[in-house]
């Protein structure tokens, strides 16, 4: 059994994959205490009736002859402080049919919920193994357990309250909020997720796309920002999420960009930030803010990260010259009027329904028809950096999804081909959508990440800040 650690994920995510087999419960009717393993060296199926909150790792296979299966169970609170404090071996008797006995109950005292429909993933001839934890955790310990269950397969490992390690993601991030006035006397939502007991490596400000906020839809991005050991701050622009204003409504998409350069460079001026990098992640319309602090102040960022960004406008969306100006005229007198609902944003967004169910109960984001002064300043602002994308200077990683129904990838392919930028990297997704930071499959979203992540340390060093 070969086996890594991924320090960047969250520990809610799967937190064993099997590289070689897996192998899933099926009923039986034996009741809950009851498993039943083959009496063969397949690979062998186990019936549990554990909540969300339980996690087994069944290492090896059981083979004809066996009569005990070593049993162990990882202790969490073992591990969460950082001190070893062991681990318990138990064997559980097997009869000759190969049911494990009734009576022989993982934990008498343990309250396990039974009226819970839970699939629970077993994994078995493994040849790889990825575990998804924080780096704060004991990792010596959780390695010795391994080595240990690798030297007695086949064995059973298991893990109660698994999700507990949520909590130690969570401890591990210092969570801050906060209202600033802009220069128009509106508050404006802010928030940061700093690593705890260490210095940050850089720094990461957010740029959220259009009808989100900052709290919520970004906060499994800035904990996975934050576990790789960045700062990472956010901002709800005016009439976004907890933001004051007509939600959704954008009257001018400059003052927009000023709020967030005020904020941000306000931050990074501060006397403990001061020497520390900083970059600007941008998603969808919050590419289009990034590339317009970039321009704002060409030589301030040390980066970006655009994330299928808002530069561009398809040529077969682009209005007709002279209806242009009569949107404009509209605008003028008519600027908050809604638009007819068009294309459904949350649906060609995000891949994942439970992610798309999410969006729909965030009652912070906007579902509603586009109000035509904000899509007027969008399509300006989309049009304006198409014809200056040669002016990107800074360092940048662009990437989009192939089957982007939202923005264009030419768009992002034209950005990477033609920006004055000595460093400029494309990363084209085939089968991902728009939200590729966590509206895809979770596979797909750590393959993003990884790319993000190893993207940032490979220009991450001790520098000056920059004037």
């Amino acid at each position: 059994m070969n086996y890594e650690f991924n320090t960047s994920c969250l520990a809610e995510r799967r937190i064993f994959l099997a590289h070689y087999q897996t192998i899933t419960y099926s009923q039986t009717s034996c009741g809950a205490n009851c498993f039943h393993f083959p009496s063969h060296g397949k690979p062998f199926s186990l019936r549990l009736a554990l909540s969300p909150s339980r996690g087994i790792l069944v290492i090896g296979s059981i083979g004809t002859g066996h009569s005990y299966v070593p049993f162990i169970t990882v202790f969490l609170n073992k591990f969460l402080d950082t001190k070893p404090k062991g681990f318990l071996i138990d064997d559980i008797d097997m009869d000759a049919s190969g049911d494990i006995n009734a009576s022989d109950d993982i934990d008498a005292s343990d309250d396990i919920d039974r009226d819970l429909d839970t699939e629970l993933e077993l994994l078995t001839m493994m040849n790889a193994l990825t575990i998804d934890m924080m780096s704060e955790i004991g990792r010596f310990y959780i390695t010795l357990q391994f080595e240990l269950a690798k030297a007695m397969s086949p064995c059973i490992i298991w893990i109660p309250n698994i999700h507990d390690l949520d909590a130690a993601v969570e401890a591990n991030v210092k969570y801050g909020e906060e209202f600033i006035l802009n220069s128009r006397g509106m508050k404006l939502f802010t928030c940061k997720w700093l690593p705890v007991n260490q210095q940050p490596r850089a720094l990461i400000f957010i740029c959220h796309g259009y009808a989100m906020e900052c709290s919520i839809t970004m906060k499994s991005t800035a904990i996975q920002l934050v576990n790789a050991g960045f700062a990472v701050y956010g901002i709800d622009y005016e009439g976004h999420g907890r933001s004051a204003g007509l939600q959704a409504f954008i009257d001018n998409f400059d003052l927009l960009v000023d709020d967030c350069s005020v904020h941000f460079t306000s931050i990074c001026e501060k006397k403990e930030n001061k020497g520390k990098m900083r970059f600007l992640l941008g998603e969808s319309m919050g590419g289009a803010v990034a590339l317009l602090l970039h321009r704002k102040k060409p030589h301030y960022w040390n980066g970006a990260i655009l994330v299928a960004p808002m530069c561009k406008i398809a040529d077969e969306m682009k209005p007709h010259p002279l209806l242009e100006k009569v949107l404009n005229t509209i605008c003028y007198w008519l600027p908050t009027w809604k638009t007819i609902q068009g294309r459904d944003l949350v649906e060609l967004s995000f891949k994942e329904p439970n992610i798309r169910q999410q969006v729909r109960e965030n009652d912070l984001c906007y579902k509603g028809p586009p109000l035509i002064k904000t899509g007027y300043e969008m399509y300006r602002v989309s049009t304006d950096l198409e014809q200056r994308l040669n002016e990107v200077s800074l360092p940048f990683l662009v990437l989009h999804g192939e089957e982007d129904k939202v923005t264009d990838q030419k768009a992002s392919a034209l950005l990477a081909e033609v920006a004055s930028s000595t460093d400029k990297t494309l990363k084209l997704y085939p089968d991902m959508w728009h939200g590729l930071l966590y509206g895809e499959p979770q596979h797909n979203i750590d393959i993003v990440f990884k790319d993000i992540i190893s993207w940032l340390e490979k220009r991450v060093v001790p520098l000056s800040p920059k004037i």
